[in-house]
């Protein structure tokens, strides 16, 4: 093949400016995947051209309801979202690790000392800003349960990637949580 035929050779011989336009927009974009700024208009390889493999195993906050695993299919898809993501959050900060809290240090790291401190103390949450979590749980799912809850329980599960699916591994459970009605007592 000869090199005159090459898209950039004969770029820069019918307009240099915007072979130099497309040589910083290159050199721009592999410093942004160095340095790891993933914004826009800057996107990475591995945004949309790396092949995502499943993990071969991960934990799940699974909620049982009355012993019975809960159907989140009664719930709007946003808000079993929600259920799922906040007993996430909660269990991390439980031990203490605020998922928020790499993203809060990244974006408040420029910022003069004394209001990153600020942002620190109100962003990042706490034991005590997670105290009613268990019983916003109880009181959320009650709203979508034709019958009376006894008792909750959020356990998390460990599920093996076989054969294209997930499947729960035997003797995985750890009770995480246990929120019995108090007005069953």
């Amino acid at each position: 093949m000869n090199y005159k035929d090459w898209y950039l050779v004969r770029l820069i011989k019918y307009n240099k400016f915007l072979f130099v336009i497309l040589l910083v927009f290159c050199g721009l974009q592999q410093f942004f995947n160095q340095v790891g700024i993933n914004s826009f208009p800057w996107f990475p390889y591995a945004m949309y051209s790396r092949i995502e493999y499943p993990p071969s195993t991960f934990k799940f906050n699974m909620i049982y309801v009355n012993n019975q695993p809960y159907n989140y299919l009664k719930l709007p898809f946003w808000s079993g979202i929600a259920v799922r993501r906040t007993s996430d959050y909660y269990f991390a900060i439980r031990r203490n690790v605020d998922p928020n809290a790499n993203n809060i240090n990244k974006r408040t790291r420029n910022l003069p000392e004394g209001m990153k401190k600020y942002l620190r103390k109100t962003l990042i949450n706490t034991d005590s800003s997670i105290a009613s979590y268990p019983q916003w749980l109880f009181k959320f799912t009650s709203n979508y349960e034709k019958e009376p809850i006894y008792q909750m329980l959020i356990v998390q599960e460990e599920f093996i990637y076989a054969g294209r699916l997930y499947k729960p591994v035997p003797g995985k459970k750890d009770t995480l949580l246990v929120i019995d009605n108090p007005s069953y007592d």
